[in-house]
């Protein structure tokens, strides 16, 4: 063909329309014949699904736990066309699980389950990876768990942490029972630094096995997320223990040497309360009643609202008397007072040796005839003759006092 003619040809668009009414035939056939025809396609990643899993939990109390996989790869035949109209997220891998009647391990092979517009008939299942799914059917159970608190931190100088207080107390947790029984307490953890005050919040907690691992479990449902944490925080004082002083026998307190074993206590509570807390009194000692010294073992009584965290709870005290003299006198002068009415007294008793006790220049000018020895009759209420309680008098001499305790014999008559 001449080379005119043939350019003359290909610029013709009657040869253009024609080539592609051609090309496009041949293309259409082609796919014709390609998609009518069978072939095989893998999807990958099938999730896997438990129909019935509801059910079973409602109507026997079982869940499904510890499945192989979650997920299938499967392998299709079918015509090519059929194939390609749907991928992996179309398709689901399902166990049916609403006729079991017992726990324990299962094992079967998932159902496919294709898009609602595809004819399943014309579809094959070549093959599932893996080709069967085991799992575990448990009985599904409910536990009350301790709440326990962990403090990671410090408290400033002076300061002291009390016990953990929760709200609630204990947590309920639901789930399988190899699950479920797992979990020895819930741990809420804190952590602070240098805390003077108590601190309270909401927080949420942990489950912990007995070794103390965290339990990360999803089957296990909380009754409660959260709870309220509370971690008082107290004040601490180191106190002197005392004891009071009754002035007595010519002795005062500037006469006395206390011991206490233990010298002091520590004490924890609010920093208002301890701050006015500048001694405990664990006795009250009256000197007139011993001589030179007396040694006790006294409980110790804490003030409300404070905390001993010392531990100790008696103190052995020691009172000593320095620096006093002592002397005998043998008195005659005894009289009696506060006679009831109806009744007449005679002393029986003839003289008394009474203990004096004082500076000793002054207990040196002490002389018999300065000393009274007075009966108080107040209780009496019978006749007859009985030894009733004495109290000595030093007259002229203030600082000068009876040591110890003295009773003179009288007799009572009715009027």
């Amino acid at each position: 063909m001449p080379t005119s003619k043939k350019n003359s040809l290909l610029n013709s668009k009657i040869f253009w329309i024609v080539f592609s009414i051609v090309a496009s035939l041949l293309l259409w056939g082609y796919v014709i014949a390609v998609e009518g025809e069978e072939g095989e396609l893998t999807y990958y990643g099938i999730d896997v699904k438990f129909n019935g899993e509801e059910t079973l939990r409602a109507s026997r109390g079982f869940v499904i736990t510890d499945v192989s996989s979650n997920s299938v790869n499967v392998t299709l035949r079918g015509r090519r066309s059929v194939l390609s109209s749907f991928g992996a997220d179309d398709l689901s891998a399902v166990i049916d699980v609403s006729n079991v009647s017992r726990t324990g391990m299962a094992e079967k092979s998932a159902t496919i389950n294709f898009p609602s517009n595809v004819d399943q008939s014309s579809i094959q299942v070549v093959s599932r990876t893996p080709n069967t799914i085991s799992y575990y059917v448990d009985s599904e159970i409910t536990q009350t768990k301790e709440l326990r608190g962990v403090f990671e931190g410090s408290v400033a100088e002076g300061y002291t942490r009390d016990e953990f207080i929760f709200d609630p107390a204990t947590v309920r947790i639901s789930g399988p029972a190899a699950a479920v029984d797992q979990v020895r307490y819930a741990r809420v953890t804190v952590t602070r630094d240098d805390l003077d005050r108590t601190v309270s919040y909401e927080t949420t907690y942990e489950l912990v096995d007995a070794e103390g691992n965290i339990v990360e479990n999803a089957t296990i449902e909380l009754e409660t997320e959260t709870v309220n944490v509370t971690l008082p925080i107290k004040a601490t004082k180191s106190v002197p223990l005392t004891v009071d002083i009754i002035s007595g026998g010519g002795a005062t307190e500037k006469n006395v040497v206390i011991t206490c074993v233990p010298e002091t206590v520590t004490l924890a509570g609010d920093a208002e309360t301890l701050s006015g807390l500048n001694r405990i009194s664990v006795d009250t000692v009256n000197l007139s009643s011993f001589d030179p010294s007396m040694t006790k073992t006294c409980t110790i009584i804490f003030p409300n609202n404070v905390e001993n965290l010392s531990g100790e709870t008696e103190v052995e005290v020691t009172v000593e008397i320095k620096g006093l003299a002592t002397a005998r006198r043998n008195v005659t002068n005894l009289d009696y007072a506060n006679l009831p009415e109806g009744f007449t007294a005679e002393i029986v008793s003839r003289s008394l040796d009474v203990v004096i006790r004082g500076e000793e220049s002054d207990v040196q000018e002490v002389a018999a005839n300065n000393i009274r020895v007075v009966a108080d009759l107040s209780d009496i209420t019978t006749a007859g003759t009985a030894a009733v309680p004495a109290r000595v008098y030093v007259d002229g001499f203030a600082n000068v006092g009876a040591v110890g305790e003295y009773r003179m014999y009288v007799t009572i008559d009715r009027e």
